[in-house]
């Protein structure tokens, strides 16, 4: 199978390159369609983890609506809330009700304190793409494939551009490519699984798991240890707190992270903390309201500390620290973030580590790119977007809406001069795609 490009993960930073590449190639028509082959694991297509049905229904933007997005959402809102029938089949009931409460504040362009749904934003995100798609096809200047699968390995193809292989054992050759996978994956516990009430994953099914393993727990009264303290850790407290079964079965909760307190609001169940930030870490003031109120009812307490080993025992899991201290809970769930690029399970990013010894930037949390581009650097035409870019690049949380806003374009840009370039100058890969009468998978 050949292609022109291959776009590896179709989340917010995928569709939104998607969506400049394709203006682009509208706006300056290529000598023939442009072959795009897009690869996603999770199949949610432009909405990836954060703005699918993989968050909760009622999960809001962690930065406020002006802050965030751009002005095109705020006009998307602004008519989302005019339709005579926006609560129509298949739009969520968090969403309809969201709309409904915040009516007024929309019709007047009142976005400085508003957070909304995220689904909400999945769905702007999602017509978007698909009006991006449809006048690309209406001008015949890209044919673009969609496809549920891994890319697992990618290597240099000789003189012919780059070869990658999916997890279904397929294999694709490009000649340019963009990374937009999202954060780096962990390294998963070798013997603790939800069986055990451990919870890897909080995302890979919509908290499902976590609730099942809370609801499973044979003791009336459990509790719940979070590693870290982060956005997932405090969008977690504020699922359990807004969730009466989830309360009436969970008795305490306990964070633990280095800082010891939870970043978003500095909030602690000591008397004195202070953050070492120097910005403020962002999230949906629900959600810190959602926690204050835990602390103040004794159910949520923060614990510093560095995890160092996590084991069974009967019918809860013991975490033991680098003081030499443990704690005990029946549930424990991970939201220590992401992997590092010595530490990780991503055969992809190990992969590009065996051709390209050294590719790490210095804060070990992303690649290292060359200067004035976003391509790694010793991979040339291979360009990442989304997390992949933090450290020297870009210092961002999970994954910021106005980052990606910014940055796509300029992605697009340097991606869409080397498709151009391509063209004009036919090579290998050109010659093997006429021999196998296609432009992509």
């Amino acid at each position: 199978m050949v292609c022109d490009l291959l776009v590896v993960g179709c989340g917010l930073s995928g569709s939104e390159f998607l969506c400049n590449l394709l203006q682009a190639l509208c706006e300056r028509p290529p000598s023939r369609p442009v072959g795009i082959s897009v690869i996603d694991r999770s199949g949610k297509f432009s909405r990836g983890i954060p703005y699918s049905d993989l968050s909760p229904p009622d999960s809001l933007l962690i930065e406020s609506v002006e802050r965030s997005t751009p002005p095109d959402f705020h006009e998307w809102l602004v008519d989302k809330e005019r339709e005579p029938r926006f609560g129509r089949a298949g739009e969520l009931v968090s969403s309809v009700q969201w709309l409904r409460q915040h009516g007024a504040d929309i019709a007047r362009r009142r976005f400085a304190d508003m957070y909304c749904p995220r689904h909400l934003f999945g769905d702007y995100q999602q017509a978007k793409l698909e009006r991006s798609l449809d006048r690309a096809r209406s001008l015949g200047v890209a044919s673009v494939s969609f496809q549920v699968d891994e890319v697992v390995d990618l290597a240099a193809d000789g003189g012919a551009g780059w070869c990658a292989r999916l997890a279904s054992a397929e294999s694709v050759r490009f000649c340019s490519a963009v990374l937009s996978v999202g954060a780096i994956p962990r390294v998963p516990h070798p013997s603790l699984f939800a069986r055990d009430g451990y919870i890897e994953d909080l995302y890979a099914d919509g908290f499902t798991s976590f609730k099942a393993v809370v609801r499973d727990r044979p003791a009336n009264r459990i509790d719940v240890a979070i590693i870290g303290a982060n956005a997932g850790a405090i969008e977690l407290i504020y699922c359990i707190e807004t969730d009466a079964d989830l309360r009436r079965k969970i008795r305490g909760i306990s964070t633990i992270s280095t800082e010891g307190f939870l970043l978003p609001g500095c909030l602690s169940s000591e008397e004195k903390t202070s953050s070492y930030l120097g910005f403020d870490f962002p999230s949906a003031p629900a959600y810190v309201d959602a926690a204050r109120n835990s602390i103040q009812e004794r159910r949520l307490r923060t614990v510093k500390g560095k995890v160092v080993s996590l084991s069974k025992n009967r019918d809860q899991i013991v975490v033991r620290l680098a003081d030499s201290s443990e704690l005990r809970a029946h549930v424990v769930v991970h939201c220590g973030g992401a992997g590092r690029m010595d530490k990780h399970s991503s055969g992809l990013i190990a992969s590009i580590q065996k051709m390209i010894p050294s590719c790490e930037n210095r804060f070990n949390k992303g690649f290292k790119l060359d200067a004035g581009t976003y391509k790694i650097s010793g991979a040339a035409r291979v360009s990442i977007l989304g997390p992949l870019l933090n450290g020297d690049t870009v210092q961002s949380y999970v994954e910021s809406i106005s980052t990606i806003h910014r940055i796509a374009p300029e992605v697009a840009r340097h991606v869409f001069e080397d498709i151009i370039r391509d063209l004009s100058q036919p090579s290998e890969l050109e010659a093997r795609r006429v021999r196998s009468g296609r432009y992509q998978p």
